[in-house]
């Protein structure tokens, strides 16, 4: 007579089926923007990200040290 235990152990334990292949990339990916239209964007996102830390500025926390903290 088998036990529960020996049963459990005769199951087969289920597996996930392998992922499908991964297909090839291309090794260069032609870039939609020119490089003046990059160079405007970056100049765009610094511009806000400055604009934007500058307003935020001051609002944190800041170590002092303990001879200014007196």
């Amino acid at each position: 007579m088998t036990t529960a235990y020996d049963r459990l152990l005769a199951e087969e334990i289920p597996v996930r089926p392998a992922p499908p292949p991964h297909t090839p990339q291309h090794t260069h990916h032609p870039s939609a923007w020119t490089p003046e239209q990059q160079a405007q964007h970056r100049a765009d996102l610094l511009a806000a990200l400055d604009a934007h830390h500058a307003h935020h500025r001051g609002r944190h926390l800041a170590a002092v040290p303990e001879q200014d903290a007196a």
